[in-house]
């Protein structure tokens, strides 16, 4: 509420000096454009029009001098130094009664205006605008230094206040620190329990399955009796396997399923009778097929049936030990 205050002080006062400053500045800006010839121009004047005794009394007055042309011509001796002083002037500190003779016996005269002046000398329309300008400076001065004075009160207030302010941020600054200390000792005794809780969770998980495992190979030496079972059959089984396997891929690509059945179970007869073991349920899949690569296949189109998968086998079979089947170029 009290900056809100304070910025309304000060935005009133910054708007009552933007009526009186742009009509200073642009005397002066005049001021800037005089020349020395302009004010010797003006000097010059033997009697001078009542216009251009009228400025340089006015300026007289603002500068406590003597009114009257000779007086004004003296002024006026050095161009330079007269501008100078018309700039440096304190606008600031100018009497009560002199601004009210100002506007009394110049400001009010309807031929005090530069616009006039200017048919008469270039010079007297500055020197015009800035006796005009210090008269509106004032006026505006007036109303805005009392709230100047209430603005400098407020700020003062303002000030107090905000070391203050400035005193319960560092208050809370610290607040908010160890908060963030004690919520970051939160973060990481609650990570070191959820560490705890999956480290719990992994033991129990690990001693179930030993469990499991436990009671598993209870029963797991009766499966091992079973495989060294199968493995040994299918070692006192493997030449009679193999040499049904070669003659199949090595004969029967070119005869159709009825022709091959009749030539292996002419060939298995024929191990019989030379008392060569083999698997009494032998398959070429069985015995070189992949379960993988005919699932792969079937996938990709090739029928499921017996004869399929048997050609796929012997096409693709890729042991160098049988060239004619790979490349019938060799």
């Amino acid at each position: 509420m009290l900056f809100k205050k304070v910025k309304e002080i000060k935005d009133d006062c910054e708007a009552e000096l933007s009526v009186a400053m742009p009509a200073l500045e642009k005397a002066i800006r005049a001021l800037d454009t005089l020349k020395e010839s302009d004010i010797g121009e003006m000097k010059g004047y033997a009697q001078p029009p009542d216009d251009l005794v009228l400025v340089m009394n006015a300026v007289a007055l603002l500068l406590d001098e003597k009114a009257g042309w000779d007086s004004a011509k003296k002024m006026m001796g050095q161009p330079k130094a007269f501008i100078k002083r018309l700039k440096d002037y304190n606008k600031d500190d100018i009497k009560e009664a002199k601004l009210k003779k100002l506007k009394k016996n110049f400001i009010a005269d309807e031929r005090f205006d530069p616009a006039k002046i200017k048919k008469k000398s270039v010079a007297a329309e500055s020197i015009c605008m800035w006796c005009k300008a210090m008269d509106k400076y004032s006026d505006v001065k007036k109303i805005v230094e009392p709230k100047q004075i209430a603005l400098g009160e407020a700020e003062a207030q303002l000030a107090v206040v905000k070391k203050e302010l400035d005193i319960k941020e560092g208050n809370l600054r610290e607040i908010k620190q160890e908060l963030a200390r004690l919520q970051s000792e939160y973060s990481k005794a609650q990570q070191k329990l959820d560490q705890l809780s999956r480290d719990k969770k992994k033991i129990e998980l690990q001693l179930e399955r030993a469990e499991k495992l436990v009671v598993g190979l209870a029963d797991e030496s009766k499966r091992w009796e079973a495989a060294i079972g199968d493995l040994g059959e299918d070692k006192r089984n493997m030449l009679g396997n193999t040499v049904l396997a070669a003659g199949y891929l090595c004969y029967v690509g070119c005869f159709t399923q009825d022709y091959r059945m009749r030539l292996l179970r002419h060939w298995t007869k024929f191990l019989r009778e030379k008392n060569l073991m083999f698997s009494s349920d032998w398959t070429l899949q069985k015995i070189l097929g992949d379960s993988l690569r005919i699932r792969t296949w079937n996938i990709q189109g090739l029928p499921a049936d017996d004869l399929s998968i048997d050609n796929g086998i012997i096409t693709t079979y890729p042991d160098s030990r049988w060239p004619l089947i790979i490349d019938p170029q060799t």
